[in-house]
């Protein structure tokens, strides 16, 4: 009897896993080039990354963040424009005395609200190493943060949609996170650094809905960002429990095609 509960349990842990990874199949692919124009959207914020500067649209972060091994520099080395494209870019070099890589972040310079459709066509660094990430966040009363992914290039066939909020005492920010896991029609996961794909993140009262190449991978319903919060992009290096194998090969690179923003449009009388 002891030995069936058991069979049981592990049968169900096994599930209880399965059930968590978000499948999501017949994923365009490779992805195509958004047209600027969406049915129902009004375009309010965009970045095409042409010519060779970034421009006032951002602001280049400086410094550490957490315990992560990188230090995010202005420096044209790990942030720069070039062939319609922005990058951002790890180098493995010591700054600061304990820091054994620069890298590169920016926040936009505005924010957005409850209504905001964003989209970000972008190519995430092949192999592991680097931890590539398009987010919005907040350090106000109330705590907020929506991750429209991140990876963690151990598994470039993955990659994590994350909603963080502070817990009921307001103490700590907790989260609510799934994996997903694209796929072709086919079955086979996709490697998501072989290629440009589309991510995009909504939020209004109903919920926050996440999609990848204009296909719905995940809908949170609850703890909604009440406050408006700016767009961040940024590539770390895997640090804490993903620390970078000595042979990883560095600089790596992350490639943004573009960044836009959407409004509902307004209804006309």
């Amino acid at each position: 009897m002891k030995k069936n509960i058991l069979i049981i349990l592990i049968l169900l842990l096994i599930l209880r896993g399965l059930l968590a990874q978000k499948t999501t199949g017949i994923i365009p692919y490779p992805t195509p080039v958004n047209p600027l124009e969406k049915a129902g959207w009004v375009l309010v914020f965009q970045d095409e990354f042409e010519g060779d500067t970034l421009n006032a649209h951002w602001w280049p972060q400086t410094g550490s963040h957490g315990t992560e091994p990188q230090w995010y520099t202005t420096r044209k080395e790990n942030i720069f424009v070039k062939n319609g494209l922005l990058h951002l870019k790890a180098i493995k070099e010591t700054v600061k005395d304990s820091f054994e890589f620069t890298s590169g972040m920016i926040f936009s310079s505005k924010t957005f609200g409850k209504g905001t459709y964003a989209e970000v066509r972008c190519k995430i660094p092949e192999g592991k190493g680097t931890w590539p990430a398009f987010w919005f966040w907040a350090a106000t009363k109330y705590y907020q943060e929506i991750d429209a992914f991140e990876f963690w290039t151990h598994d470039t066939k993955r990659y994590s949609v994350t909603t963080h909020y502070w817990d009921k005492k307001k103490q700590r920010p907790i989260g609510q996170y799934k994996w997903i896991y694209p796929r072709t029609a086919e079955g086979k996961r996709i490697d998501m650094s072989k290629a440009f794909f589309t991510f995009a993140v909504y939020w209004d009262d109903s919920g926050i809905y996440y999609l990848l190449n204009n296909v719905l991978v995940e809908k949170q319903t609850t703890n909604v960002p009440p406050e408006p919060f700016p767009i961040i992009l940024n590539l770390a290096v895997e640090g804490e429990k993903w620390k970078p194998m000595k042979s990883v090969q560095f600089p790596k690179e992350f490639l943004i095609d573009y960044v836009r923003i959407y409004k509902k449009e307004r209804k006309k009388d």
